[in-house]
């Protein structure tokens, strides 16, 4: 079984290497550059989970509440959601850590972001 990976990043060369270095493990990978987007490749595609940047844009800037709600609004739809970020104040945050299912700091190391993928989908083959 292949899991569903979302990534949500704005941007595209991170968005492109995550999708890249995800579809190499053998995910089924969708991409999205903002939070438009995010919430209408969810909906279509239904991943199983979603990688958010938390630099990601939403109406009216990136500030910690539009952010917060996108990942409500991702989370109702079934998916776990993983906020990816390099911004040590909303890696601490707690309104992150009580709607994501994980967070992990963003590194030129994609192990941890992988390790966290092999964790919510145990089910899936990845290489």
């Amino acid at each position: 079984m292949s899991g569903k990976v979302l990534v949500v990043e704005n941007s595209d060369a991170l968005r492109k290497l995550y999708a890249d270095e995800f579809a190499n493990d053998g995910y089924a990978v969708t991409e999205a550059a903002d939070a438009f987007a995010a919430f209408e490749s969810a909906t279509q595609a239904k991943p199983d989970v979603i990688v958010l940047g938390a630099c990601t844009s939403v109406a009216g800037g990136s500030s910690v509440q539009g952010l917060e709600a996108l990942g409500r609004s991702l989370k109702r739809l079934g998916c776990r959601l993983v906020v990816n970020t390099g911004n040590l104040s909303v890696f601490g945050d707690d309104r992150f850590a009580r709607i994501a299912d994980a967070m992990v700091l963003k590194s030129s190391d994609l192990g941890a972001l992988k390790q966290t993928l092999r964790g919510l989908i145990p089910d899936a083959v990845a290489v």
